[in-house]
């Protein structure tokens, strides 16, 4: 009894024209990245589409889109050499990842003694701004 022919994965996904197009796409994506890492590498860019002719790059901050946005043309012409299916490039920086909150810090709370000293004070003082701050913070610390 023989056994059936088993194709492998490589195989099947070759015969595959919509995994071929993908491949092909991936292809562009990662020639445009080198070309630019090439001829660019300064500016840091990642290739992240090509759609009808856009192609999305993500440039490390807001003010490095803004100086890539200004010299496009020559980034355009340097890649239409190789890349004529990019039209147009569209530069966007890239997110912050979400920042850790600020670490906890308990609130400290003034003892009794200085509480009470603090208070004299506030009343042994003329009418200013000094002695509506610790008003204040008298009051906020008995709450």
């Amino acid at each position: 009894m023989s056994l059936p022919h088993h194709q492998s994965a490589k195989d099947w996904l070759d015969q595959s024209p919509e995994y071929r197009r993908a491949m092909q796409h991936v292809d562009t994506l990662l020639g445009i990245q080198s070309t630019l890492a090439r001829k660019h590498s300064e500016l840091r860019l990642v290739v992240v589409s090509l759609k009808d002719g856009l192609l999305t790059l993500q440039t490390p901050n807001a003010a490095s889109a803004a100086r890539c946005r200004q010299s496009e043309p020559s980034i355009r012409s340097a890649l239409l050499q190789d890349w004529s299916e990019v039209k147009t490039i569209r530069f966007t920086p890239q997110r912050a990842a979400d920042r850790p909150s600020r670490p906890f810090v308990p609130v400290r709370r003034i003892p009794p003694a200085a509480l009470g000293r603090l208070d004299a004070l506030g009343e042994s003082l003329e009418d200013s701004p000094l002695r509506d701050a610790v008003r204040r913070l008298v009051a906020r610390q008995r709450g």
